[in-house]
C-alpha cells in the first residue's frame, strides 16, 4: 500500500508538472509577437486613424458675412474686392477625392475694384504705374504735364449680384448662376458699400461666373453675358 501510494503520488507531480509547462507553452505562443506581426498591427491602426480622419464632417451657418480681399492688377496696382452675403453656410467634408470646405453662399453681392485712375481738369483721365510712371488710361501713353488743381480721383469697378453661390476652399474659386453685372465708374478710391447702378458703363447678365485669386491676381470669367455697353456720358 505504501509503495502503491509513493507511485501515484510521483505519477501525480509528474502530470501537474507537464500540465503547468503546457500552459505555460500556450501562454508564451498566444501572447509573443513577432516583428513582421508588430508591423502587420501598425499599418492596420494607421489605417483605421487615416479612415477616421478621411470622415470628419462639420457644418456651420453663418449670417451677414462681410469679406475683404486684396490683389493686384496688370497695372500692379493693389486693389480690393468685397464680398458680402445674407448669410453663409460652411460645410467640411473631408473624405479621400472630396472637395474639403465649402462655402454655400445666399443673396451675393460683390464689388470688385478693376482700375484705379485720376481725371484731370481737361478732362484726361490718368494712372499711375508700378514703376512710378504716370500714363493716359486709355492709351498707356506718357503724361508729363499734370495740373494737380481740381484732379477727381476716381474708379472702375464691377458689381454683381447673384441669389446663390459657391466658394470651393480647395481651388480657392467662386462661382455663381444667372448673376446680374454691373461695370461702374465712382468716385473715390476706396472699396464702398453704398452706390448707384443707374448709370453703368455696362450692365447684364450673365449664365454663370467664376473667378479666384492665384498670386494675388484676379482670374475672372463669365460664360453666356447678356450686356449692354453704355456709352461714356
Amino acid at each position: 500500500m505504501l509503495f502503491r501510494s509513493s507511485v501515484f503520488k510521483k505519477q501525480t507531480l509528474f502530470g501537474s508538472i507537464v500540465l503547468v509547462l503546457s500552459t505555460l507553452a500556450v501562454v508564451a505562443f498566444l501572447f509573443s509577437t513577432s516583428a513582421r506581426d508588430e508591423a502587420q498591427y501598425v499599418d492596420l491602426m494607421s489605417k483605421r486613424t487615416e479612415k477616421t480622419k478621411d470622415s470628419y464632417f462639420g457644418k456651420q451657418i453663418r449670417e451677414h458675412v462681410t469679406r475683404d480681399i486684396y490683389f493686384t492688377n496688370v497695372d500692379g496696382q493693389r486693389l480690393m474686392m468685397r464680398l458680402r452675403s445674407k448669410g453663409t453656410e460652411l460645410i467640411f467634408d473631408k473624405k479621400r477625392g472630396g472637395q474639403g470646405l465649402v462655402e454655400h453662399i445666399q443673396g451675393l453681392k460683390a464689388m470688385m475694384q478693376e482700375q484705379l485712375y485720376y481725371q484731370l481738369k481737361d478732362g484726361r483721365e490718368i494712372l499711375c504705374l508700378a514703376d512710378g510712371r504716370w500714363v493716359n488710361r486709355l492709351d498707356q501713353s506718357p503724361v508729363t504735364d499734370i495740373n494737380w488743381e481740381g484732379v477727381k480721383s476716381k474708379q472702375v469697378v464691377r458689381y454683381l449680384e447673384a441669389d446663390n453661390g459657391q466658394f470651393l476652399e480647395k481651388s480657392g474659386e467662386f462661382s455663381g448662376k444667372q448673376v446680374k453685372l454691373f461695370k461702374l465708374s465712382l468716385l473715390g478710391h476706396q472699396c464702398r458699400d453704398t452706390f448707384s447702378c443707374r448709370n453703368p458703363l455696362l450692365e447684364g447678365v450673365c449664365d454663370a461666373v467664376t473667378f479666384s485669386f492665384l498670386n494675388k491676381q484676379l482670374n475672372f470669367s463669365a460664360d453666356g453675358v447678356h450686356a449692354v455697353i453704355h456709352k461714356k456720358k
